[in-house]
C-alpha cells in the first residue's frame, strides 16, 4: 500500500491520533544505546554568539526570549496563549519580524458520525501585524475548507506577503485531499496549490529564499522514495533514494543548494541531524544520537536547533552548529526546558 491509499484508508479519529502520536514523537522520546556525537562544547555566555543570532526568537521555558537569553517584551505568544487556543508550536514569525502568524481553535464541534464521542477543534490561522496592532483570521475550517480538514505547517514567502500551509480533507463522497495552500495576508485570498492528491501532509514547512522551493516533513515513504521538496514554479513533487522513517523537522540552506532535516528510523529509534544537496547527493550525518530534535534556524553557516539526549530525555537543550558539521555547541547559558512528570504521563501510550 502506498502513502496515500495509507492516508485514505483511516478515518478522522484514526488520522488525529496519528498526527498527535508523530507530534510527540517529535518532542520527546526515550530511545535505547544513543549516545550524542560529537560531544558539544558550551557556550557559557551569550556574547560567543553572533549579533544576528543573539537577537533570534524562540520560545522557551515558557516565554519569548531572544536566543542571548534577553526576554522579549510584550511577548505575543504568551498574549496568544492567554485569550487563544494555539497550537503548540504552530506559529511563525516573517522574515522581516513584522507579522506573525498563528494555528488556533476557538469553537469546538463534535460530529458523531466522522469522529464517534471524540469532540474536536475548529482551526483557524490567525495573523497579527506588529506593527500596527492588527489582527485577523486568514483562514477557516468550516469555511475555507471542510470542518473536519486539519492544517499544519506554516511558511512566509520570502516577500512575506503569503503563507503556505499543507491541509488535509475529505469530500462528502470521502474522496481524501492533501494538499498545499497559499493564503495572501492582505486580501485573505486562497489558492490550492493543486498537488492534490499529495502523498503525504506534512507537518512542517519551508520555503527557499528565492522562493523557487518548498520543502516538507514526510513520515511515510512512497514506492521506497522520500518525498520532501516541490518545485514551486513548476509544482512539480521530487523524491529521493532516502532512508524510511521519520523527517520530522526541514529546512531550506539560504543558498537554496541543500536541506536540513532531522530524521530517525522509528519513534523509538534515535535521531539525527542531516544535510543533504537538493539533488539528493552527500548525504551527511551532522548530529546523532539524539531522543527528539526541532530544527529552530539556518544562516549562512550555522543551524540552531533543540533537542534532547537519551540520558537526559525529558529535558530540551538549544545547540549550534557549523553547516559542514564543525563547532559543536550547547548554549548552556539559556537552560533546559524540560517536561513535567504530569506532561509525560498524558504523552504515554
Amino acid at each position: 500500500m502506498n502513502a496515500l491509499a495509507w492516508l485514505k484508508s483511516m478515518d478522522k479519529k484514526t488520522l488525529w491520533l496519528l498526527f498527535l502520536l508523530l507530534w510527540l514523537a517529535a518532542c520527546t522520546g526515550k530511545v535505547e544505546n544513543a549516545d550524542l556525537s560529537p560531544v558539544p562544547s558550551q557556550i557559557t555566555a551569550p556574547n560567543e554568539l553572533p549579533e544576528h543570532l543573539a537577537r533570534y526568537r524562540i520560545y522557551w521555558q515558557g516565554r519569548l526570549v531572544y536566543l542571548d537569553g534577553t526576554v522579549v517584551e510584550n511577548d505575543p505568544i504568551t498574549q496568544l496563549k492567554h485569550d487563544k487556543s494555539i497550537m503548540l508550536r504552530s506559529y511563525k514569525f516573517s522574515h522581516n519580524g513584522r507579522y506573525l502568524v498563528y494555528r488556533y481553535a476557538d469553537v469546538l464541534w463534535n460530529d458523531s458520525e466522522a469522529f464517534p464521542g471524540f469532540p474536536g477543534l475548529r482551526e483557524k490561522i490567525g495573523m497579527w501585524d506588529m506593527k500596527t496592532g492588527e489582527r485577523k483570521v486568514l483562514v477557516e475550517l468550516g469555511k475555507d475548507f471542510p470542518k473536519e480538514a486539519m492544517m499544519e505547517g506554516l511558511a512566509f514567502t520570502p516577500e512575506d506577503n503569503k503563507v503556505l500551509f499543507s491541509v488535509i480533507w475529505r469530500d462528502s463522497d470521502e474522496t481524501q485531499h492533501v494538499d498545499l495552500a497559499m493564503v495572501d495576508i492582505a486580501s485573505g485570498k486562497i489558492e490550492r496549490l493543486g498537488m492534490d492528491p499529495l502523498p503525504v501532509f506534512s507537518l512542517d514547512l519551508d520555503i527557499s529564499p528565492d522562493g523557487k522551493w518548498a520543502v516538507l516533513a514526510e513520515n511515510t515513504t512512497l514506492n521506497n522514495q522520500v518525498c520532501l521538496l516541490i518545485d514551486l514554479e513548476k509544482r512539480v513533487l521530487d523524491c529521493f533514494s532516502f532512508e524510511a522513517g521519520w523527517y520530522q523537522t526541514v529546512r531550506l540552506t539560504l543558498d537554496s543548494h541543500s536541506i536540513v532535516y532531522s530524521h530517525n528510523r522509528g519513534i523509538k529509534d534515535p535521531s539525527s541531524i542531516f544535510v543533504s544537496k537538493i539533488d539528493g547527493t552527500e548525504h551527511k550525518v551532522l548530529v546523532s544520537g539524539l531522543s527528539s530534535a526541532r530544527i529552530l534556524l539556518i544562516d549562512e553557516r550555522k543551524i540552531v536547533f533543540s533537542g534532547a539526549t537519551y540520558d537526559n530525555y525529558r529535558c530540551s537543550s538549544i545547540y549550534v552548529i557549523n553547516l559542514d558539521g564543525s563547532n559543536f555547541r550547547q548554549l548552556s547559558y539559556l537552560g533546559q526546558e524540560c517536561l513535567t512528570d504530569e506532561e509525560l504521563k498524558k504523552m504515554a501510550p
